[in-house]
């Protein structure tokens, strides 16, 4: 089995974007804005020659730190069958490194409350409160890691 982590097109996205981001939710988008501005990077694990678990990664400063170069983490997601692998992790790892190669001082997102745990053991803290969001109708709480 060879497992690698690849850059991807916008449209790599759009399949796991769809069974797994849109799943019972109000929406069925899976075009984001940004997808294909410059400097938006879309990571992916890739097992076999098959796309497993999907990352974008867009340059935009988080609101509360607007003087910091920041990269919003939009769109993850994994298989099923490859999620509590490490597949995850290692793929967040990895966007997590570029962004702090490129020189990005913060990470940050819009995490889904079932997913926080995940983040949160990679090194995320949580930003204010709870809400629902709009595109998905699904409880979301803001993630950020400052990197150093």
């Amino acid at each position: 089995m060879t497992t690698q982590i690849v850059e991807l097109r916008a449209q790599d996205t759009h399949s796991l974007r769809k069974t797994i981001l849109r799943d019972g939710t109000a929406s069925d988008v899976v075009e984001f804005d940004g997808d294909d501005l410059p400097g938006t990077l879309h990571l992916g694990v890739k097992i076999d020659d098959q796309i497993v678990a999907i990352s974008t990664w867009h340059v935009r400063n988080h609101s509360d730190h607007p003087d910091r170069l920041g990269v919003q983490l939009r769109g993850m997601a994994t298989a099923a069958p490859h999620r509590g692998s490490g597949t995850s992790a290692a793929l967040l790892a990895a966007g997590v490194e570029r962004c702090r190669a490129s020189g990005a001082e913060l990470v940050w997102a819009h995490a889904r409350v079932t997913a926080l745990n995940f983040y949160v053991r990679n090194g995320f803290a949580t930003v204010g409160d709870q809400y629902v969001d709009a595109t998905t109708g699904l409880a979301h709480v803001d993630i950020l890691q400052i990197l150093d």
